[in-house]
């Protein structure tokens, strides 16, 4: 593991503001699907915590209190067939869930998603729908649209 010190001197709001930015910037918050945090960072991924339920109502924990609220929460929650409560509030924001699904290269964009459904609905065959959003072989594009507008 490597750490690297970004900034120092910082009084604690300046320090939860470059966390907050940091890790909006870099994690998997807002929409960033290489990143490592689940939840924000700074004053935001507190606000986040109590929004959970996970702190008290206590104005704020230290980073090691933080760190083990967090663990203790997803290792009392955490059991097999249930959702990760901090990744499916991530997925429940569209926008986020837009921008993981089709923000890469070579993936269809929010309106031939759109499209695509719309047209299944209407009953349109897989060729009609293939050349209304200029794709010869919906079956080998990357994102499985077809099984998403069929309901698999």
């Amino acid at each position: 593991m490597t750490h690297v010190i970004i900034a120092a001197g910082l009084d604690k709001d300046q320090a939860y503001d470059t966390e907050e930015y940091l890790i909006a910037k870099h994690s998997l918050y807002p929409n960033v699907p290489t990143g490592l945090n689940m939840i924000p960072g700074g004053y935001e991924g507190i606000r986040r915590l109590h929004a959970l339920g996970v702190l008290a109502e206590q104005s704020e924990p230290s980073l090691d209190e933080r760190a083990a609220v967090i663990e203790r929460y997803l290792r009392t929650k955490r059991a097999p067939g249930r959702r990760n409560p901090l990744v499916t509030m991530l997925w429940e924001d569209d926008e986020y869930a837009e921008a993981v699904i089709c923000g890469r290269e070579n993936r269809f964009s929010v309106d031939q998603v759109r499209l695509i459904r719309f047209l299944h609905v209407e009953g349109r065959s897989l060729a009609q729908i293939a050349a209304a959003v200029e794709c010869p072989d919906l079956r080998r594009h990357p994102v499985r649209t077809l099984a998403a507008a069929e309901g698999r």
